[in-house]
């Protein structure tokens, strides 16, 4: 659905996969220049980019292997 906005811009509707609304701002030429989307959807992207910082920023520490992080789960009573 596109909706006029101003004789330069546009506001078109999509939908994401959650059903959230996502509105686009186009130029006059139809290209696409902005987005607005519900604040839910923003606040996720914040949190995965959040989270994505937090791998990049541990990126050089030692890993330890799944089976070793399993059984010291098992040994301290986690799982």
């Amino acid at each position: 659905m596109l909706l006029a906005f101003s004789t330069f811009e546009a506001f078109e509707t999509t939908v994401l996969p959650m059903s959230d609304p996502v509105h686009y701002v186009t130029d006059e030429r139809g290209e696409r220049t902005a987005v607005v989307l519900p604040i839910s959807a923003y606040e996720k992207l914040l949190e995965d980019l959040a989270d994505l910082a937090v791998v990049a920023e541990r990126r050089e520490e030692p890993t330890v292997p799944h089976e070793q992080f399993v059984s010291e789960l098992r040994r301290d009573g986690i799982v």
